[in-house]
């Protein structure tokens, strides 16, 4: 005969019941969890987005590959005086000599320069392309400038200096009077705009009625180009990019 020890304990079996399903409820309820810890483990950061260059403005990026904050301008600028505007690396730093990459969103070519006013080495972004700067550029630009397609055409009674080889980019004229210290500075709006046309000049056109001289010196000194009426063409070697007065002959 069994004793009354021998009898199964039935509201310690109901306990320890209870206790496993409380456990396996916590468990069950921490399985989401553990789930989205260990998806977050392994997903990659998120890149920062960069902002795109509006249609028709010429921008300039803190950052290499167009990221970080961005600044945007609808023109030609003399001196780069302002900052990064977008948010991003950079934003609040001055867009001088502190630019990356570019962004031409515009149907014209845009040289981006060194030093104010269209002044030394500088390099050309074609149209709705966007790139990183190279060097010397590269956090070094100063300037840009809009380059026209359609070159100036020198008119009657004037002689005309070019910027550019072929008479292309800014040009001014002067009338039919001796110069003999070149003072003057590329006025037409394309490339060179701005710049001393003494020692920048590269080709010249001669509507007057009588010959032309260009000398490599002041007050009609050293080598001498002689440019006949009528005549349009580029400078010799030895005055390219190396005028200082002329003499109407």
């Amino acid at each position: 005969m069994k004793s009354i020890n021998d009898r199964p304990d039935s509201g310690s079996d109901q306990t320890a019941a209870k206790d496993r399903r409380r456990r396996l409820k916590v468990l069950v309820g921490l399985v989401p969890a553990i789930i989205i810890a260990l998806a977050g483990l392994g997903a990659a950061p998120q890149a920062e987005a960069a902002t795109a260059c509006p249609v028709s403005q010429f921008c300039y990026y803190y950052s290499a590959n167009m990221q970080g904050s961005m600044k945007g301008y609808r023109g030609t600028v003399q001196v780069l005086a302002e900052t990064f505007e977008s948010a991003g690396a950079g934003q609040g730093q001055a867009v001088r000599n502190n630019a990356h990459s570019v962004c031409n969103n515009t149907n014209q070519q845009v040289k981006v320069y060194v030093y104010p006013s269209f002044y030394g080495d500088y390099q050309t972004i074609p149209a709705y392309t966007c790139t990183n700067l190279n060097r010397p550029v590269l956090n070094n630009e100063a300037s840009h400038q809009f380059v026209t397609s359609t070159n100036y055409t020198c008119l009657s009674n004037s002689f005309c200096y070019y910027y550019g080889a072929n008479m292309t980019g800014s040009a001014v004229a002067f009338s039919a009077y001796d110069v003999p210290v070149m003072t003057s500075y590329f006025v037409v709006q394309a490339a060179g705009v701005g710049t001393p046309v003494r020692n920048n000049a590269h080709s010249v056109c001669n509507k007057l009625s009588r010959y032309v001289d260009v000398f490599e010196y002041t007050n009609y000194g050293g080598r001498y180009d002689r440019i006949a009426p009528g005549e349009c063409r580029n400078l010799t070697a030895a005055l390219v990019n190396n005028n200082a007065s002329h003499k109407i002959r």
